[in-house]
């Protein structure tokens, strides 16, 4: 009933006992002498009635001269479930309702009216309506249990919670197993999250709108709602269903607009994980890794445990294949540097102890997914040159088929850091395998003025390289084409086309190697005139920037030198075989490869 109600049912109740009161008084010829005191209120009632009833009451009154009582503060119910069980002792049961028969019976408990005392006393009867019409009710039961929030140390030990929390938890289960139930559910919960935001409620939620039951159960406070999914487990429930309740639960309390209070969100987060990822429970691949993620990131803000963090850090390793960039946590605040947050931190441990626990296997999505998580962070002005090469080390170099990503990691780290010196600028780069590289980013590493100047000559070999092989395989290709009625087919002339495209990428790239290699002999003239005393004079190069030329420099020049040396071989047989066939060009180009022996 509702709380309008509620009023005019307290002055029914207390008019109904002070006509029972009279009326005893006319017929006994005594007035009421027993002052009973609770919860503020006072209760003029006669003594006979109350030993008859209350074995408590019995203690008290029977032979002594007490005729005044004070009942506890924590009196079940006050002073509106006394005023209840004073028109019972007067012979006037008041009918029972879900919404006060916990309390009624929780009184009746403390007061002992018990068969012992009286036949069909009032515990006996509240016991019967709970068990025969409380708790055969969905509605009825969640009422009941609800009510029991403010009973507690009354309602625990009659074991009134326990059979409501079991009730509940066998209705579900019967809706779960019912074929007119909507039995998809489930999966559409784990879906929404597994794609959707985090507290993107309404889509969570949303997947079990019809399902009634599940709102109800997420509704409740977390002590509650965490004995009853025990009691679903215990009773049999498939973690198919068990498992999107909880998520939808921590989806709703979790979220920080509904959940202010930190303690209590602490304390539902660690309730959270001990039902999702049990001490020394297997890896739970029903759960979603981006939900783990999500916990994660909150266990982190709110300080969670260190075994809590452990165990969530450990589901998130087992499903890291499966994850992707966007999962990944970044610090919120930006105060501070972002290589020292703790998300950067927790991220790091995470891939380490993948690594580390698969030393004999390569799995080059991981390696991906953190490089390119390393590029998301990797544009901070406060990460040092060090730690920027202690992140690119957590995965080890052979692991990565590609590096794209690492480039485009570097690439950003060194525009963030355009003040860094050139060796450590050496250092940072010196990851990087251009021959890992795609041909459109190794392009780009060759135009990249950020880059040193040992990586730009890699990259510029690389491509050479890549152009050279794509070359013969399409000159093979196009040799061996049929033509007919002296045209193409669609999808020859679009590989023609490609070759000529290909063809002017390599002259470009010759272009620039002749350039480099002109202005290098020229760089070489002057240093062999400038002499030893003038090694420490800064000269411009417009290729690669200004730079200090001692013996070391001097040495990498001729390296580069009798590098340019091999490629103007390799351009100069390329641009002969050009024009002989495809079979002796190969020939050709493989003796005139040979000659060229570079450390890279």
């Amino acid at each position: 009933m509702g709380s309008s109600a509620e009023p005019g049912r307290r002055q029914t109740f207390g008019f109904l006992l002070s006509r029972k009161v009279i009326a005893w008084s006319r017929e006994t010829g005594s007035p009421p002498r027993v002052r009973i005191r609770v919860d503020g209120r006072s209760f003029e009632l006669h003594k006979s009635p109350l030993i008859l009833k209350c074995g408590y009451f019995k203690k008290l009154l029977l032979g002594g001269g007490c005729l005044e009582v004070c009942l506890p503060e924590d009196f079940p119910g006050g002073s509106e479930t006394f005023e209840r069980i004073s028109l019972f002792v007067y012979g006037y049961l008041a009918p029972f309702d879900p919404s006060t028969v916990a309390a009624v019976r929780c009184a009746a408990e403390f007061l002992e009216m018990t068969e012992n005392v009286a036949t069909c006393n009032l515990l006996e009867r509240s016991d019967l309506y709970l068990n025969q019409v409380v708790l055969q009710s969905w509605k009825s039961t969640l009422v009941v249990l609800h009510n029991c929030l403010s009973l507690l140390k009354f309602s625990e030990d009659l074991l009134i919670v326990t059979r409501c929390v079991e009730s509940l938890a066998f209705m579900a289960c019967m809706e779960v197993l019912d074929p007119e139930q909507r039995s998809d559910w489930p999966d559409a919960a784990l879906r929404a999250l597994a794609w959707g935001p985090w507290s993107s409620s309404s889509a969570v939620e949303g997947t079990a709108g019809e399902t009634l039951w599940v709102k109800d159960l997420v509704a409740l406070p977390f002590q509650l709602f965490k004995r009853i999914v025990g009691s679903l487990r215990r009773q049999g429930m498939e973690e198919k269903y068990v498992i999107p309740i909880v998520i939808i639960y921590a989806n709703r309390w979790l979220v920080p607009e509904k959940t202010h209070d930190d303690d209590q969100a602490s304390s539902i987060l660690e309730g959270v994980v001990d039902l999702l990822v049990p001490v020394g429970a297997k890896a739970n691949t029903v759960v979603p890794v981006r939900f783990f993620f999500s916990l994660l990131s909150r266990a982190l803000r709110h300080g969670l445990g260190e075994d809590s963090r452990r165990r969530l850090e450990s589901q998130i390793v087992s499903l890291l294949p499966s994850s992707q960039v966007g999962d990944l946590l970044l610090p919120d605040d930006r105060e501070g540097p972002i290589s020292s947050s703790r998300e950067v931190e927790a991220m790091e441990t995470i891939f380490s102890t993948y690594v580390t626990g698969r030393p004999s296997e390569r799995d080059p999505v991981v390696a991906d997914l953190w490089d390119c998580y390393v590029n998301q962070i990797a544009g901070d002005r406060e990460m040092s040159p060090p730690r920027f090469m202690e992140l690119v080390d957590v995965i080890p170099l052979q692991d990565r088929e590609t590096h794209d990503n690492l480039y485009r990691a570097l690439d950003a780290f060194l525009l963030s850091h355009p003040s860094i010196s050139g060796e450590m600028k050496a250092s940072v780069c010196k990851y990087l395998d251009c021959r890992k590289l795609t041909e459109e980013v190794c392009v780009r590493a060759v135009q990249n003025e950020l880059m040193p100047l040992r990586l730009i000559f890699r990259a510029l070999f690389a491509q050479q390289q890549n152009t050279h092989q794509v070359l013969r395989g399409q000159s093979e290709f196009s040799g061996n084409l049929v033509l007919s009625s002296g045209r193409l087919r669609p999808q020859d002339q679009r590989t023609a086309e490609k070759l000529e495209i290909t063809r002017a990428e390599y002259q470009s790239t010759s272009f620039r190697i002749q350039t480099l290699e002109s202005e290098l002999y020229a760089l070489r003239r002057n240093l062999q005139m400038k002499g030893e005393s003038m090694a420490e004079d800064k000269m411009g190069w417009n290729c690669v920037g200004s730079f200090t030329w001692g013996a070391s420099q001097r040495k990498q020049a001729d390296q580069l030198l009798k590098m340019l040396r091999g490629l103007a071989v390799w351009r100069w047989g390329w641009g002969r075989s050009k024009r002989r066939d495809a079979a002796p060009a190969d020939s050709s180009m493989s003796s005139r490869n040979d000659r060229l022996e570079i450390d890279w």
